[in-house]
């Protein structure tokens, strides 16, 4: 693994403080402003007739409920910024698994809540591949 200190640019809507638990201080990344989404296709739209939870075994209790069908990944707006040597991009997970191709991308894990259930911190990131370029050796990077 490589040691050299990286630079983490967070995409994410909102700061992103890790905490390892460990005695290390949590650091705070603040939210950079740009936020990339993903572009989603209009889904058709069905019905799903479920059970009432209170009332499971009666059919008269039932209700439609609206479901999306289909929708497909378009595309991503604002586009993610170009990799950069020595920078890594906090995005979402799913963000960072739609471009399988970006060694550069990683997202929050083993999130810390607090007694209301909002995030408050993340134990760790997290990457689909190792962190680097293509050739990068095995065992550099997450």
């Amino acid at each position: 693994m490589n040691d050299a200190p990286v630079n983490l640019v967070n995409l994410t809507p909102h700061d992103v403080v890790i905490d390892p638990g460990d005695g290390t201080p949590p650091v705070r990344f603040p939210a950079s402003g740009t936020v990339p989404r993903l572009l989603l296709s209009q889904p058709s739209r069905q019905a799903l007739t479920v059970a009432d939870p209170a009332r499971p075994d009666a059919p008269e209790a039932a209700v439609a409920l609206p479901l999306a069908v289909g929708a497909t990944w378009r595309g991503i707006d604002p586009p993610l910024p170009e990799p950069r040597p020595g920078v890594l991009y906090v995005t979402s997970r799913v963000v960072a698994e739609h471009h399988p191709d970006r060694t550069d991308l990683v997202w929050p894990d083993d999130l810390v809540r607090d007694a209301d259930g909002q995030v408050v911190a993340a134990r760790r990131l997290a990457c689909a591949r190792p962190i680097g370029s293509r050739g990068a050796p095995a065992g550099s990077g997450c």
